[in-house]
């Protein structure tokens, strides 16, 4: 949504019905909309999050670490929302929770939200979970890896989903279609213990980590 959308939709009507119209309101109608701005965006997000790490606590036999900091493989830091220890791999989990229609191709630079008659580009999300998963890799090489970037709200995918992406409903039969049945032999657990235990160890998710 951009400012004119927004001041059109929201704070023109607001200012007519607190006072015909004056002049003497926007600041502060300036400020709060900022505020909100900010503050919508990752509320959503989080609660996209709370749903999958809920999910996971239902359905998935293991240990997760939700909205983990971990050092990347270029001397930076990468924000993981869901990071998980399964009997035979480890899960890189992206969440994203979008309405509206989504369009984009697994290896496009951007994706488009579609709102009615307005579009919002965005990040390829498998692309920045790709990411997500190397900074993994380059902690515990070695280890079997599975990324998967979840959609938690109503969103559509006219054109098809693409692989590698799952909504909340789909995602139990994605993961059995990608990690096979429970009941099969795990996989190296001793590496995957060392590699979890590494990876606890390095997580960060102390207040200078975020802002960094």
């Amino acid at each position: 949504m951009s400012f004119l959308d927004s001041y059109q939709d929201i704070i023109a009507p607001t200012l007519i019905l607190t006072g015909s119209g004056t002049l003497w309101p926007i600041p502060v109608f300036l400020a709060l909309f900022a505020i909100l701005v900010l503050i919508i965006p990752r509320a959503r997000g989080k609660l996209g999050e709370m749903r999958v790490a809920k999910w996971l606590a239902r359905f998935i036999e293991g240990e997760a670490l939700h909205d983990v900091i971990l050092p990347d493989s270029r001397g930076g830091l990468t924000q993981i929302d869901h990071l998980v220890k399964t009997r035979s791999t480890l899960l890189v989990i992206e969440t994203k929770h979008y309405r509206g229609q989504i369009f984009g191709r697994a290896f496009d630079a951007q994706w488009t939200q579609r709102l009615g008659r307005r579009s919002h580009p965005f990040q390829n999300p498998l692309r920045q979970n790709h990411g997500h998963i190397e900074a993994v890799k380059a902690l515990v090489p070695g280890v079997p890896i599975v990324g998967r970037v979840v959609f938690t709200g109503t969103a559509a995918f006219p054109q098809g989903v693409p692989a590698g992406v799952s909504t909340l409903r789909s995602l139990a039969e994605d993961l059995r279609a990608e990690l096979g049945p429970e009941s099969s032999p795990a996989a190296r657990s001793t590496d995957l213990d060392l590699a979890w235990a590494e990876l606890k160890a390095q997580a960060d998710q102390s207040p200078e980590a975020r802002k960094a």
